[in-house]
């Protein structure tokens, strides 16, 4: 039997293969993750924007908090009633 000796070939994020580094997962109505966060724009019990690489993400609901962000990823819980991406455009618009 011969034994392997290279390396195995590094395996990217999962992140990084789905939509250019975001990943966006759903549990139900009461959390979400969001992987490829950069900041948190804007934080209420009934809208949270987050800034991600190239756009934002909008989420809107009740009793909405975020339980942790650590790494680019993010966690939210309350109540999601929406969650929409808005291009740069989009909020010049406003």
């Amino acid at each position: 039997m011969k034994l392997r000796t290279s390396a195995p070939a590094r395996r990217p994020p999962l992140a990084e293969l789905l939509f250019g580094g975001e990943l966006v997962v759903l549990y139900g109505e009461r959390r979400m993750t969001v992987q490829g966060c950069r900041r948190i724009l804007a934080y209420s019990p009934t809208e949270i924007r987050l800034q991600l690489k190239t756009r934002q993400l909008r989420v809107t609901g009740e009793q909405l908090g975020c339980s942790a962000f650590s790494g680019g990823c993010t966690t939210l819980k309350g109540r999601i009633r929406s969650v929409e991406y808005q291009l740069p455009e989009q909020e010049e618009s406003r």
